[in-house]
C-alpha cells in the first residue's frame, strides 16, 4: 500500500507545478563520539511541501549512511560534492545518519571534536569516561547522566570545537575534582574559565593509589556482591574500616551501596569491575 502510495503521488509530483528539487538544512546535528575517535552524525528534517528530491549538508566523509523516512523505509541516497541527495518521493521525514573520522583529531592526551563546519546547534555525547578540558564558546545545556553514559553537551551554532581528555579508574580520584569539572561551564562566565579551569585539573589530579585493601576489597567483590558483614570477615577487618573503605571507592566510582532492610550490600560497577580484572591480570 506504502508503494502504490508513494507511486500515486510521485505522478501528481510530476505532472503538478510544484517545485521538485529544493535544499534544506537542519536545526539540530546530534554527534556521538566513542573511544576511538569514530562519530556517529545523525539529524532529521521535515518537509511541509511534497519534495521528490532534496539535497541535505554533508559535514564529514561518510561511512555506512543510511537515510529513512518517518516510518523507517530506507529512501535512495547518494553523495554529490559536498551534499547528500536524496529521493524523497513525497515523504514528509528525512533521517540522515552516518560514521566519520574526519570530526575528531588527537594531540597527546587531548581529544578535540571539530564543529566549525556545522553551522547548526550540535548536541555533542562524549564518551563515558571523557572530562571535558576546553570549550570554544559556552554550552546551552551540559546533561550528566549514569555512570555508563557519557556527558552531553548542547552547543550553539556558533561554537568551533570541544576539547576533552578521556580517564581510566587506575586510581581513586578527588570527588570535588570530578564534579567542579562537570558544572564547571554552568558556574562560570566565559572570562573566567581559562584560570579556573586550570586550578580546577590541578585539583582533580590529585590521586590516592590504590593499596593492597583497596585491591583485595576489589577481589573480593570481582566473585559477586558481599554484605559489609560478609566483606569485613574476608578481607579480615571490622566492619567500621570496611565500610571507611568501602565509601571512599565509592566516591570512585568503583563499587555501589545499596541499603537493603538486612544490611548494607556491596558491588561493583562496571568500572570497578573492568579495574578487579586488570589488577587481576596484571597479578598473574
Amino acid at each position: 500500500m506504502k508503494t502504490i502510495n508513494r507511486v500515486a503521488l510521485l505522478l501528481v509530483l510530476l505532472t503538478s507545478t510544484v517545485p521538485v528539487v529544493s535544499q534544506i538544512s537542519p536545526n539540530l546535528v546530534e554527534l556521538e563520539v566513542y573511544e576511538d575517535g569514530w562519530v556517529n552524525l545523525s539529524y532529521e528534517v521535515s518537509f511541509s511541501d511534497p519534495e521528490l528530491v532534496v539535497y541535505l549538508p554533508l559535514y564529514a566523509t561518510p561511512t555506512f549512511l543510511v537515510v529513512l523516512d518517518e516510518e523507517g523505509f530506507p529512501l535512495n541516497a547518494s553523495v554529490v560534492g559536498e551534499l547528500i541527495e536524496v529521493q524523497l518521493l513525497g515523504a514528509k521525514e528525512a533521517k540522515i545518519s552516518y560514521f566519520t573520522q574526519d570530526l575528531v583529531e588527537k594531540k597527546g592526551a587531548v581529544w578535540t571534536v571539530n564543529l566549525s563546519a556545522i553551522p547548526a546547534k550540535v548536541l555533542l555525547t562524549l564518551p563515558k569516561n571523557a572530562r571535558i578540558v576546553g570549550l570554544s564558546d559556552v554550552p546551552e545545556t551540559i546533561i550528566t547522566g549514569k555512570e555508563e553514559e557519557g556527558i552531553k553537551v548542547l552547543m550553539p551554532p556558533e561554537a568551533t570545537w570541544v576539547s576533552y581528555v578521556q580517564t581510566y579508574p587506575s586510581a581513586i580520584e578527588g570527588e570535588q575534582g570530578r564534579d567542579w569539572l562537570k558544572f564547571l561551564w554552568f558556574l562560570l562566565p566565559i572570562g573566567f574559565v581559562p584560570v579556573v579551569l586550570v586550578f580546577v585539573l590541578r585539583r582533580g589530579r590529585e590521586k590516592k593509589k590504590l593499596d593492597q585493601m583497596d585491591k583485595k576489597i576489589l577481589k573480593e567483590l570481582s566473585l559477586g556482591g558481599l554484605y559489609l558483614k560478609e566483606l569485613a570477615q574476608k578481607i579480615g577487618r571490622s566492619k567500621t574500616t570496611a565500610w571507611r573503605r568501602c565509601r571512599t571507592l565509592e566516591r570512585a566510582g568503583l563499587l555501589k551501596v545499596i541499603k537493603r532492610p538486612d544490611g548494607n550490600f556491596i558491588k561493583l560497577t562496571s568500572s570497578g569491575q573492568a579495574l578487579a580484572k586488570r589488577l587481576e591480570e596484571s597479578s598473574a
